[in-house]
């Protein structure tokens, strides 16, 4: 009775922890879709709202699967007069050179129409894009 009480405590925090984490990191997965395609020599970077609100501004960066292997992109927009990427709208975020492996797109930071924000915005760009709204 007492190893199984040991084994409880040991895994709730765990468990807990990894929901957390899994939450934290799939939370941007409702709101916005990154996607790379590969035309003519370029990698064409997309972004599509997946969410049913306007998102108003974003920063998404692709870093090298490998280290070292190329050098890393941040992508960012802030929307302003009204102007937002509309629920269902695909749009690109940029085009960077053709690589042999591609990078980890991984977003950094989205605010939709309503002030909810998602990601950690890690980056000095995304630090950026975030002060603009406080």
């Amino acid at each position: 009775m007492r190893s199984m009480y040991l084994v409880s405590l040991i895994l709730t925090p765990i468990l807990l922890f990894g929901v957390r984490a899994s939450a934290r990191t799939t939370a941007c997965s409702t709101f916005i879709r990154t996607s790379e395609s590969n035309r003519r020599g370029q990698t064409i970077i997309r972004a599509r709202n997946v969410s049913k609100k306007p998102i108003v501004a974003y920063v998404v960066t692709n870093h090298p699967a490998v280290a070292n292997n190329y050098k890393s992109y941040t992508f960012r927009g802030v929307f302003t007069d009204g102007d937002s990427l509309h629920p269902r709208q695909v749009m690109p975020l940029g085009t960077i050179s053709r690589r042999a492996r591609n990078g980890l797109l991984q977003v950094d930071y989205v605010r939709l129409m309503d002030g909810s924000t998602c990601g950690e915005a890690v980056t000095p760009e995304a630090q950026e894009v975030m002060t603009r709204f406080h």
